[in-house]
């Protein structure tokens, strides 16, 4: 559902910034999951910053070391808590 929202914007703007809430027990499949990270791997360029709220410690962490990654494509990508969605919002409207 998320690929298909962003396949959406992108025919009208050339880059997008993506806030996603994720909930407490998030469980995907394997299938699922590299779908999703082909569609990343080819909308690199389209990605200007990504934001992850989530209060899970594990996904902070990923956040924390794939930021380092996604910043060598120009991708700012960072993890906020449930606590700091108002944070969240205001750093996905800068720049």
């Amino acid at each position: 559902e998320l690929i298909a929202k962003a396949e959406s914007i992108l025919q009208t703007h050339d880059k997008i910034k993506l806030l996603v809430v994720m909930k407490e027990n998030i469980s995907a499949s394997f299938e699922a999951a590299v779908t999703d990270l082909k569609w990343l791997m080819t909308h690199l360029s389209s990605l200007d910053r990504i934001g992850i709220v989530s209060d899970g410690k594990f996904l902070a962490h990923l956040v924390e070391i794939d930021a380092k990654f996604a910043k060598h494509f120009g991708i700012g990508e960072k993890h906020f808590t449930t606590e700091e969605i108002d944070a969240a919002w205001t750093w996905m409207e800068e720049s």
